[in-house]
Order: C-alpha cells, then sequence, then structure tokens
C-alpha cells in the first residue's frame, strides 16, 4: 500500500472513526479481510466460544481466503480458468463431495465431518478440477486432464497450505496415480513434474492447451488430439532438460492444432545492440511461413528491451499477448545448474484460428 493511500485512510479514520476505516480495508481487500476473519473464529475456537458452530465458519473462511487470494494473484498468468473466486458449502449424510460452476464462482460442497485439512484438500482438489483448462478438457484425453489437475492441485497446496501436502497425497495423488489402475495418469503426472522443473515449462503447457480449448472444431479426431497432446509433453521435457547452448534439441513445435516456437534471445547487450535482424529474420523466414501462431520470446531479463525491438518488427503480424518476469534455472553443460533473471514475451499471431472444419 503506497505512502499517500495509507495518509488517505488515516485521515478518514481520524475523521469517521475506526469502523469507517475498517470497512475501507475491507472493500479494498477482501480476500484478506477473510482470512483475517478466519484468524478471529480460529482464535474464538481455542477459548471454546461456540465450537461447534464456529468450525464450519472457520475453515470455510480459511478456505475462501487463502483459495481466493491465489487465484487473484495468479489467474492472469493462469490460462483457461473458468472461475475466478470460490464459494464453499456444507453437505451432510450420503451427499457426495462435489463442485458447480455458477457463473464465474466455483460452488465446493465437502463434507462437515471431515477434519479441518482434509477438507481444504478436498475443496482445493475440486475447484481445480472443475475450473482449470475447463474448455480444454472437452478435447484432451481424460488422464492428460487428470495429470494436469494433479499438479496444479499439489503446487497450490504447497505453496498456500504446506501443511495440507500429506492429505492432498494420501487422497488425491497416490489414488489417482497407482500404477496398477491408473497407469496412463501415474506416467502422464510424471513427466509433467518433469516439464514443470524446468519453471517456464509447465505454463506453456497450460498456455498451449487454453489455446487448443479455444479452438471450435467441426469435424474433430479426439485420437489425433490426445497424440498431439502426447507429443506436446514430450517436446516439453526435452526443453525443461536442455542445456544452455545445445543446438540439438528443436525449439518448434509444428503440430496439428499447437503450433508455436521458443525463440532464445541470448546474445551479449554488445550483438544485440549492434543488430537484432536474424531474429527477425527467422521469424519472418521460418516460423511465419511455417504458420506459427504462438511466439515465446525468452531472454536473460537484462536483454528485455531488445525483446521489446524484436516484437516491433513483427508487429504486423503477431500482438503481444503476455509478459513475465520471473526466475528459472539453466543446466549447463558441465552439469551445473544456476538461476537466471528471466524476461518473456509471448506473442500471438493476429487471427489465429480459432475454427477447424476437418481436423488432419
Amino acid at each position: 500500500m503506497s505512502e499517500v493511500v495509507e495518509k488517505i485512510l488515516l485521515a478518514l479514520g481520524s475523521i469517521f472513526g475506526g469502523g469507517v476505516l475498517i470497512a475501507i480495508l475491507i472493500f479494498l481487500n477482501p480476500d484478506k479481510a477473510e482470512k483475517w476473519w478466519a484468524l478471529l473464529v480460529k482464535g474464538a475456537l481455542n477459548l471454546h466460544f461456540g465450537a461447534k458452530a464456529l468450525h464450519k465458519h472457520y475453515v470455510r473462511h480459511d478456505f475462501q481466503g487463502r483459495v481466493n487470494e491465489f487465484v487473484k494473484k495468479n489467474c492472469p498468468a493462469l490460462p483457461g480458468a473458468a472461475a475466478d473466486r470460490v464459494r464453499l458449502e456444507w453437505v451432510d449424510g450420503s451427499v457426495s463431495k462435489q463442485a458447480i460452476l455458477d457463473g464465474d464462482v466455483v460452488v465446493v460442497r465437502v463434507k462437515r465431518r471431515d477434519p479441518e485439512e482434509r477438507s481444504f484438500v478436498h475443496a482445493v482438489c475440486l475447484f481445480v478440477s472443475k475450473s482449470l483448462l475447463f474448455k480444454a478438457k472437452r478435447y484432451i484425453s481424460s488422464p492428460q486432464g487428470e495429470a494436469t489437475d494433479l499438479l496444479f492441485s499439489l503446487r497450490l497446496l504447497e505453496r498456500e497450505k504446506p501443511a495440507t501436502v500429506s492429505y492432498f497425497v494420501d487422497d488425491y495423488l497416490h489414488p489417482a496415480t497407482d500404477k496398477k489402475r491408473h497407469g496412463p495418469t501415474a506416467q502422464i503426472f510424471d513427466d509433467l513434474v518433469t516439464v514443470d522443473r524446468g519453471r517456464l515449462f509447465y505454463s506453456v503447457f497450460l498456455q498451449e492447451l487454453h489455446f487448443l480449448g479455444n479452438k471450435v472444431f467441426g469435424h474433430r479426431k479426439d485420437g489425433v488430439i490426445h497424440g498431439e497432446v502426447r507429443q506436446l509433453i514430450e517436446f516439453l521435457k526435452k526443453l525443461a532438460d536442455r542445456a544452455v547452448g545445445d543446438t540439438g534439441v528443436d525449439l518448434d513445435f509444428f503440430g496439428a492444432y499447437c503450433r508455436f516456437a521458443v525463440v532464445i534471445v541470448g546474445k551479449s547487450d554488445k550483438l544485440l545492440r549492434e543488430d537484432i535482424k536474424p531474429y527477425v529474420g527467422f521469424i519472418t523466414g521460418k516460423l511465419i511461413p511455417a504458420s506459427v501462431e504462438t511466439i515465446y520470446l525468452l531472454a536473460p531479463a537484462r536483454n528485455a528491451q531488445y525483446v521489446g525491438q524484436i516484437a516491433e518488427q513483427v508487429g504486423g503480424t503477431f500482438d503481444r499477448y503476455l509478459e513475465a518476469k520471473f526466475t528459472m534455472p539453466l543446466k549447463f553443460k558441465d552439469g551445473e545448474t544456476r538461476q537466471s533473471n528471466t524476461y518473456l514475451l509471448i506473442l500471438r499471431k493476429r487471427g489465429a484460428q480459432t475454427y477447424i472444419q476437418k481436423a488432419s
């Protein structure tokens, strides 16, 4: 919160009182306010004030506050989400745990008798299964969708509530990846974990499935799509394991439905300052004729300005879709791995194909 905003809030508080100040803070930070409310309820629980009634309120607000805060921070960079917030409801008796989509809200129903942490895990997994890549899941295989949900749920729980990971492993991960009963899901999950070690490339996987889900098929062949997603995972595994300077690993993927390329702008500042034409020429000479729909311009953070210049040169064909700065591990040929401050700019072809009349 900026210094100016803080002074304004303090002035309002002095004029209208603390109640108005609290109301303003809740309005500006509803997700944090819900987490604060959960802590107050937990304090009352510790003092044994109305334990039964308060318990369900604590779990509900704790879950909603944590997940909604995570969604608010990450949804702009997480493609294909059907909803931007979640609401928890309780069910009793033999009613099964489930989730339904209500507009832009996922209504998650969990059993009241479940322990607090287990309820949180059930709610998170139901939310993810209903919301994440909901369009793409019409086309990819069930094991591919399940493995994607499992990895995303695991990362969400590790980040927001690590104490619940053991419940997730017992209730979701192990049952779903029992190789005797669920061989495909187990293998895909293992492959996606490898992809995710590359930091960027699991995001590329989600992004490409999002683009796939937005396509409308007049006559599609599910087997072809399932096979292409398998090839996509294998391609990204190789990228995640690629050592810096390794020219033997392809950086472009030319599928029937997913057509993209990773362009690494890794030259020194001096070389880039003198000439960015080779990058522009590669895009105009090879990628555009190959009908590539998405370009992932990847560079050390220090080269961000040159990435922008390259994007400007191909602006007649591609629009800026998303940019991000993050740290990712880079492997070197001597076996060492070092963290690198990285800049990413995603370019999306203007008028990229959204209707496919016949799957080839």
